[in-house]
């Protein structure tokens, strides 16, 4: 069950829309215009919103635009009795996730609305895989930041510097070897040397700071990321 946020103006598509997705057993709060969805959205949260393009107040782009200043993942659908590419297009570049027009049916709002909510939690997952810890910090692969969990400060990093901490941290207590971190964070790219592993090695430590004491030297060895 997801929770949905539902903004349309006209009362009789907006209790029908709220019937249908509720049958499908999701919880849902029908509003009827654009300042209402954004407080909405800000309170609760939603799993997925669905926009009215045309609504008092603020329209459905508006509202998109506005959440998408503060979260790029929720899934947005629009709705809307314009059938114009133009305004297809714009809904699309300017954040939304799919677009739905009327006059539609209630199995193919159920398919849209079930396929944006399977993708939003495929994505979760990706995210999820995607952070790991690494020396009293928070690796976040796909952000390209790395966050010290005790201040809470964050720093953007290099694909390369996420690159050499991830193998690190999939590798706790292992003693890694120059060649085996140039195989895993360089790859197939040409030019990365054992000098180009120290070098990586030395600014992981400078954006560890304290915390690079977890980072063992082993002689005639390579590296290790110290276990606790």
């Amino acid at each position: 069950m997801a929770k949905i946020l539902l903004a349309e103006d006209e009362k009789n598509i907006r209790d029908v829309i709220k019937d249908i997705l509720e049958g499908e057993s999701h919880s849902v709060l029908a509003v009827r215009d654009g300042n209402a969805a954004l407080s909405s959205f800000h309170e609760r949260r939603p799993d997925l919103m669905i926009l009215d393009v045309m609504m008092p107040r603020k329209s459905g782009f508006k509202v998109c635009e506005e959440v998408r200043a503060s979260d790029t993942a929720i899934p947005i659908l629009f709705l809307t009795a314009r059938n114009e590419e133009v305004d297809k297009v714009r809904g699309l570049s300017i954040g939304g996730d799919d677009y739905l027009t009327k006059p539609f049916g209630a199995q193919e709002l159920i398919a849209r609305v079930s396929a944006l909510l399977r993708r939003a939690g495929l994505r979760q997952q990706e995210e999820s895989r995607a952070k790991f810890s690494i020396a009293g910090h928070e690796l976040d692969v796909l952000r390209l930041e790395l966050k010290n969990l005790a201040t809470g400060r964050v720093m953007k990093i290099t694909p390369q510097d996420a690159n050499v901490m991830r193998v690190f941290a999939e590798n706790p207590g292992k003693v890694l070897s120059r060649d085996f971190l140039i195989d895993k964070a360089w790859g197939m790219r040409v030019g990365a040397t054992t000098r180009t592993v120290d070098m990586a090695v030395l600014k992981m430590r400078k954006l560890l700071g304290a915390e690079s004491r977890w980072i063992e030297t082993v002689r005639s060895g390579g590296y290790k990321l110290r276990e606790s």
